[in-house]
């Protein structure tokens, strides 16, 4: 009887402290969740880029920083979001992607707003020996990037019209 009791009493401990364990991963993964959406609303004022009727929501990158960092380092893209890089001259950039922790779709887009090169679907960078560097197929002055599957979502072509928003203007984003 003396036996069954502690064996009873032991059961129940290990059941409470499996039930604190899963409480405390549960508010972890959740503080992880909140504090990367919290960290992606906090981050540059977001504008709108359209193609035809699709209008997506992007960050811009146009300072020598935020145009190496890009998107490296960040958990995740908000569904639907991008980020529009706007490069102070027309070039044969070239993208790779260094510390990237999701695939990406990335429109390369010229001077006059079309869409001259698709990459889709680019995974994050594995070999940081001997990196797999993207150029567009003809100089551009602008590029997009977006989730992964984004651009055969929304079938994106080569040679659609993009229209470029004028951040001088701080013309906000509509969610």
């Amino acid at each position: 009887m003396h036996m069954d009791i502690l064996h009873k009493s032991f059961r129940w401990k290990a059941t409470v402290c499996s039930l604190i364990a899963l409480i405390m991963v549960i508010s972890a993964g959740w503080a992880v969740l909140r504090q990367a959406s919290s960290d992606y609303r906090d981050r540059a004022t977001l504008y709108d880029v359209k193609i035809g009727d699709l209008v997506i929501p992007v960050e811009i990158a146009d300072t020598p920083e935020t145009l190496q960092k890009g998107l490296s380092g960040r958990l995740h893209l908000p569904k639907r979001h991008g980020m529009l890089f706007l490069f102070p001259n027309t070039d044969s950039y070239a993208f790779w992607m260094p510390n990237m922790n999701f695939p990406i779709d990335l429109l390369w887009v010229n001077e006059s707003g079309r869409i001259v090169g698709i990459e889709e679907s680019m995974l994050p960078e594995i070999n940081m020996e001997k990196p797999h560097y993207y150029s567009p197929p003809e100089p551009v002055k602008y590029v997009i990037e977006l989730n992964a599957g984004f651009v055969k979502k929304h079938a994106i072509n080569v040679g659609q019209a993009v229209i470029i928003p004028d951040t001088s203007t701080g013309h906000r984003a509509i969610f």
